[in-house]
């Protein structure tokens, strides 16, 4: 028997690579969407949205760090606005943004009813080692599993 991973091949000669991708859903820190009776059939989860808004000729720009995070029953389908995006999570308009001033590391999206992770008009975050898992995208559910580092550019989704 070959371990995971390796090379196996069928009594009729054809070679196949059994192997299955991992990922930890659990976290200790946990932001979830409020459940009701109808929640799962409405698609209507809770959704966290980072911006900067202009008051009294005062511009303030929002950050997040999320580390280590779960983030479940979150976005809401049918919701498709870029201007008001429902995604579980959602940076936009942030610009450049500096060093350390937000980032997503090591967290996971666990069943989404919209995309987990936005990046509108957001530039140079780093999103790393996240896990995706049942993740609403036009009409179907996806299972992702991202690992290694990414700095997203302007329009970025996962």
């Amino acid at each position: 028997m070959c371990p995971p991973g390796e090379s196996h091949t069928l009594d009729d000669g054809t070679s196949i690579t059994l192997a299955g991708e991992v990922g930890l859903l659990g976290r200790n820190i946990v932001v979830e969407g409020n459940t009701y009776e109808n929640f799962a059939e409405d698609s209507f989860g809770g959704r966290i949205v980072v911006s900067k808004l202009t008051q009294d000729g005062v511009e303030y720009v929002g950050s997040a760090q999320l580390d280590g995070v779960e983030l479940r029953n979150m976005g809401q389908e049918g919701f498709t606005d870029l201007d008001d995006p429902r995604y579980s999570l959602a940076y936009v308009d942030l610009g450049t943004v500096e060093a350390d001033s937000s980032y997503v590391k090591r967290s996971s999206f666990n069943l989404n009813y919209n995309v987990a992770l936005g990046l509108l008009g957001t530039t140079a975050m780093q999103v790393e080692d996240n896990v995706v898992y049942y993740a609403l995208d036009s009409g179907e559910w996806r299972v992702l599993l991202f690992t290694g580092t990414t700095t997203c550019r302007s329009r970025g989704l996962l």
